[in-house]
């Protein structure tokens, strides 16, 4: 039974191996973009409007180039492919700036005081946090997008 199990288990990774390498790759876009939004808002102190389009493009060319040559493996009309996948990423531009207006200004009051009441911590990180939060949403709508319009065959 075991066996068995463990055998659904790796027929099911193996057929959905590319969302894997995607979530993957996706977590080193993820590392780059957070990294360079905290460094511009935290340490530049850069509008957070004007830094999520930026870390965010770090993240989405940093994905591009990993999932055309180790994941989707589709290198020919790279230009054409990576203005595709950027038009996508523009869509999770727009969806990370729209989180992060409602969850820092129009409801950001209220978070603050949901997220004081588990952790100071978590509150003072409150950005931080809704950053990260749009991020996870927007992997798995790209995901889709990109498999259906940059990388198809």
């Amino acid at each position: 039974m075991n066996r068995s199990i463990l055998g659904q288990v790796k027929n099911f990774v193996v057929s959905k191996r590319s969302f894997f390498l995607y979530i993957t790759i996706g977590f080193t876009g993820l590392t780059l973009d957070l990294i360079s939004f905290i460094l511009m808002v935290r340490f530049l102190h850069v509008s957070e409007y004007v830094a999520n389009p930026i870390s965010m493009s770090v993240g989405i060319i940093n994905n591009f180039f990993l999932n055309a040559y180790f994941n989707f493996k589709q290198t020919d009309k790279l230009l054409a492919r990576l203005a595709s996948f950027y038009l996508v990423g523009l869509t999770g531009i727009v969806v990370g700036n729209v989180f992060l207006w409602l969850f820092n200004d129009v409801l950001g009051h209220s978070l603050f005081e949901i997220l004081s009441f588990f952790s100071p911590i978590l509150a003072k990180y409150q950005l931080e946090l809704v950053k990260a939060a749009s991020i996870v949403f927007i992997a798995i709508m790209q995901y889709f997008l990109n498999k259906r319009f940059s990388f198809k065959k």
